[in-house]
């Protein structure tokens, strides 16, 4: 997703429709996340991508993901 600016210098509105669908949905995944683990680490964020650090514990990958799922 890359906002494009036109002569006027403004942003297409289904840009700006991405980029707050995008943060709303993933502030709330961290959201989901901080409640499940005592640290989360949001590592970089480009578009739908999301890279996080949390402590694994004593869970297993699968646990983690079935979670997630």
């Amino acid at each position: 997703m890359e906002a494009e600016l036109d002569k006027q210098s403004s942003v297409r509105l289904q840009n700006l429709i991405e980029f707050l669908y995008i943060q709303k949905y993933g502030f709330a995944f961290i959201e989901f996340i901080a409640n499940k683990f005592p640290q989360v680490e949001v590592m970089e964020q480009c578009g739908y991508f999301y890279k996080m650090r949390v402590p694994r514990e004593d869970k297993t990958i699968g646990s983690l993901f079935g979670m997630i799922e």
